[in-house]
């Protein structure tokens, strides 16, 4: 089976974006399964193009690679300004017969987001694609909310460790004088509707010695997104000035950017992490506190429930949220979240899912 991956993609090097590193990882495990794989890369990637990738979205595309199937991974952001664009390559792809699966990574987030427009954007793209994956039960009855006729598989996102640690634990506690106590931890890019300012009012209720630390900075933009940044900037500035109105200065620590090399140390400090969420986001933090074994805290938005069950919380409420961090912290015997799938069993029932796409008549993946 040939497969042809539509994505935003880079070099291995360029700064972390979650979709692209989705793809790249199931697309190597899609290819140990015997396949051929290729990307066709939604804008140019920085410096040299990786070997993988046999074209742009909208130029060139090397000859040679024929699909018999084309994946799409898709949020409105890793399109703008290429939507039209992805739909005419959509339409060609219709006319020549050749069946395309769409994966939708942000689809609660982006809806919320965009509301009118992100739903007419959504049923656009859906439209021109026979199969559509969602990473969760929750994302899947969004979907069927847009009342379209695509056919939805549900297929969860897998879990992978952070890389190699270059430091750690006990070297990162001595570094910041944690000491013994324990450690709570934000993880992840700077964003309004990450609930960090409802996680520092629940610790403010915590007292005793925990340390929280906001591991992680604001994303850098460019162009018209750079509006995006200042926006986050300014929520950064705000949060700050919380926690030193609440006196907490001495128990919350901002890391700035966490380089690939110190992630799985964090987490390996980290006595629980919490994910204070506002609004249904992407959930790469929760499948790395998975990966590592961690307890999480989170709300109930998005699909964080299917993952956390009991541990969460309503968002936007911080004496519940303080109640459930503490119970956590300190209750003999809390049970860990289950690890969750890794690369190849992903990529195994989503070669299921493949070859029932080209044989037309057997239904998708079931929903879990």
């Amino acid at each position: 089976m040939r497969v042809l991956y539509v994505s935003p993609y880079g070099a291995a090097n360029e700064p972390h974006d979650a979709v692209a590193e989705y793809t790249r990882v199931l697309a190597r495990a899609v290819a140990r399964l015997g396949h051929r794989t290729a990307v066709l890369a939604a804008r140019e990637p920085r410096g040299e193009r990786p070997a993988e990738v046999v074209g742009v979205l909208g130029q060139d595309v090397r000859t040679g690679f024929r699909p018999d199937l084309v994946h799409v991974h898709f949020t409105a952001g890793a399109y703008a300004g290429r939507v039209r664009v992805l739909l005419r390559l959509l339409d060609a792809l219709a006319a020549q017969r050749v069946p395309v699966v769409l994966t939708l990574h942000g689809v609660g987030r982006d809806l919320g987001l965009l509301r009118g427009a992100g739903r007419a954007l959504y049923r656009r793209v859906i439209a021109r694609c026979g199969t559509v994956v969602v990473h969760s039960n929750d994302a899947a009855g969004t979907l069927a909310a847009l009342g379209r006729d695509a056919q939805v598989a549900v297929v969860p996102h897998f879990c992978i460790p952070p890389a190699r640690p270059e430091t750690s634990a006990d070297a990162l506690r001595e570094k910041h004088a944690f000491g013994a106590d324990p450690v709570l931890l934000s993880f992840g890019f700077i964003h309004p509707d990450k609930g960090l300012a409802d996680l520092v009012r629940a610790f403010s209720l915590l007292g005793g010695d925990a340390r929280l630390v906001v591991a992680g900075g604001v994303r850098r933009r460019a162009g018209l997104a750079r509006v995006a940044e200042l926006r986050d900037r300014g929520h950064l500035r705000r949060v700050r000035r919380l926690v030193a109105r609440e006196r907490l200065g001495e128990r919350v620590t901002f890391t700035g950017f966490v380089p690939a090399a110190e992630v799985a140390a964090w987490f390996a400090v980290a006595d629980a992490v919490v994910l204070p969420y506002r609004r249904a986001v992407r959930t790469g933090v929760a499948h790395l506190a998975l990966a590592t074994h961690r307890p999480v805290v989170a709300t109930t938005v998005g699909a964080l429930p299917e993952l956390f069950g009991r541990w969460t919380v309503p968002p936007g409420e911080p004496a519940a949220l303080a109640e459930t961090i503490n119970g956590l912290l300190y209750s003999p015997g809390v049970p860990l979240p289950e690890l969750g799938p890794g690369p190849d069993e992903v990529a195994a029932r989503t070669e299921t899912l493949y070859e029932a796409v080209l044989r037309p008549g057997e239904e998708p993946l079931a929903r879990r």
